[in-house]
């Protein structure tokens, strides 16, 4: 089935230069006109900005997504153990630049996902009324740790990056069952068989399309989606219309 004529909305992808990983934003978009992508999520790459540097991570996504208007929004990063200034940081991300939602990463940032240490970024979360992104599958960030953080703010979307990833998609489906303010992106989730059984059970309307670039490519992981075998109009919906509705922006 051809894609080209379907619209595509990549809800993971990493620009920046840090220490460890670069990738541009002029690669970024290269990319996307060469897929035939039509907007993207777009967070700092990994590395030292989700230590230290993440305000002026923050600045670059919100000069980047000026250049690229409704066609990139940005989620903010800050590190919980920075306290009161990450909660700064995340409210003035949200409200002066415009970002649209909020990525930790626990595996790099040194904490459990369910540890309190995140309470008090989780509650400006919650007062923002903005999703939080997670890539799961790095302990300690597992699926079923995410869910109990779902389970104390049951009203705040998280969601799962990778869906467990390859190591820990065996607790997806127990996790997502658990917390209905859980969501699935699905880049780099190898396991279609597994997909398509959680797919199934769960529905489509908690499932994000999603590249991981620079980490992997749409080529691969839109061909994943083919696999699915899944209806038009579920398809759209992993695609694109999940991805509207939880960040609220038009088509």
């Amino acid at each position: 089935m051809d894609f080209k004529n379907k619209m595509i909305i990549d809800f993971n992808v990493e620009i920046g230069n840090s220490i460890e990983f670069k990738f541009s934003l002029e690669e970024l978009i290269k990319i996307m006109n060469e897929n035939s992508i039509d907007k993207a999520i777009v967070s700092p790459i990994r590395g030292r900005y989700y230590i230290d540097l993440f305000k002026e991570a923050n600045k670059y996504i919100k000069n980047s997504i000026s250049k690229y208007k409704d066609r990139l929004y940005g989620f903010a990063i800050v590190n919980p153990w920075f306290n009161n200034e990450a909660t700064i940081e995340l409210r003035k991300s949200i409200k002066e630049y415009n970002l649209k939602g909020l990525k930790l990463f626990p595996s790099i940032q040194g904490y459990k996902v369910n540890h309190e240490i995140i309470y008090p970024l989780m509650e400006e979360v919650n007062k923002l009324k903005i999703p939080i992104f997670i890539p799961s599958g790095y302990p300690p960030s597992t699926p079923l740790q995410i869910a109990d953080l779902a389970e104390v703010f049951p009203e705040v979307n998280i969601i799962m990056g990778h869906s467990g990833f390859t190591t820990f998609w065996l607790e997806l489906l127990p996790a997502m069952k658990r917390c209905e303010n859980l969501y699935g992106e699905l880049s780099c989730q190898t396991n279609v068989r597994a997909l398509k059984e959680v797919i199934e059970k769960i529905g489509v309307e908690r499932f994000l399309y999603g590249s991981s670039l620079p980490f992997s490519h749409p080529i691969i992981e839109i061909e994943k989606i083919k696999l699915l075998n899944l209806s038009k109009e579920e398809e759209e919906k992993i695609l694109w219309k999940n991805a509207l509705k939880l960040l609220n922006i038009k088509k």
